[in-house]
């Protein structure tokens, strides 16, 4: 091991975990180091998801620690690399939390149960209008999950569960603590997505075979550095009348113009009021 790369043992790891959850804590013990980083088993015990089997912690911990020494040995080039100014990001910091400030009060704004509203006539209007864009896109339901290539053993156990009809919907907890918070993955089985929007984010090739006779399809397909663990459930073109699942998207896009036009008007009071005031410089 190279002298400022340093690990210890994954089942070794995940032996401590148990150890350190079944007593009072002892002297934390360094799980992995990169330089003068230090990753602590403390912190790993509080990532670790409950529940999970011997072999599938292994599983999370190998693929956690692996992208944490990931991580390290990027932010240590990048300290040496960058200079200053452009590790300087203050301005982009106060954007951020500027804009998290607008989106809560805009949320709770829209909070307003008698406003937003919809009623049927107002829904059937906003169908009538929108429904032939709606019926000629193609529509899917499907889970996926993207993960690195270098997480082969995770890709095993993930595609054991999704690629067994019975296992794949009765393990979807399992799903999420296998991923955990550092892998993509959709496994709804009831949401209908667009296929092109589908496309954009994922570009897997076997998706654009789909058809209404053969809708369902395991994919396993690698693209560059990420492999796409793939189970395409459904498949719908040209409908001619809105199924719930449409019915309810038709809610949600009218639910959001409403928002939309209830923020604009909450602007407008604000520009006229401000204007009045003075408080405005041109």
């Amino acid at each position: 091991m190279k002298k400022h790369l340093s690990i210890i043992g994954f089942y070794e790891c995940v032996l401590l975990c148990s150890l350190f959850l079944g007593c009072n804590r002892p002297k934390d013990v360094v799980v992995a180091g990169v330089y003068d980083r230090k990753l602590y088993l403390s912190e790993l015990q509080e990532v670790l998801p409950a529940g999970l089997t011997a072999s599938d912690s292994a599983t999370f911990v190998q693929h956690y620690v692996t992208h944490w020494i990931e991580d390290q040995l990027l932010l240590y080039e990048a300290d040496r690399e960058l200079s200053m100014h452009e590790k300087d990001f203050d301005k982009a910091l106060q954007k951020y939390h500027n804009q998290l400030l607008i989106n809560a009060y805009c949320e709770k704004l829209s909070q307003d149960t008698a406003q937003m509203q919809i009623s049927k006539t107002e829904l059937a209007t906003f169908i009538k209008n929108y429904n032939s864009g709606m019926e000629q896109r193609e529509i899917v339901r499907l889970n996926y999950v993207k993960l690195p290539l270098s997480a082969t053993k995770l890709a095993t156990s993930l595609r054991a569960i999704l690629f067994d009809n019975s296992r794949r919907n009765t393990e979807k907890q399992r799903i999420e603590q296998l991923c955990g918070d550092s892998i993509e993955y959709f496994i709804d089985d009831l949401t209908w997505l667009y296929l092109d929007e589908v496309q954009n984010e994922l570009n897997i090739d076997e998706l654009n075979n789909a058809s209404p006779s053969s809708p369902y399809k395991q994919i396993e397909t690698i693209d560059g550095k990420w492999r796409y663990i793939v189970v395409l459930l459904d498949y719908r073109t040209h409908t001619d009348n809105l199924d719930e699942t449409q019915t309810k998207a038709a809610t949600e896009m009218l639910r959001q113009w409403k928002k939309s036009e209830l923020i604009r008007s909450k602007i407008n009071s604000l520009y006229e009021q401000a204007d009045k005031q003075k408080k405005i410089a041109r």
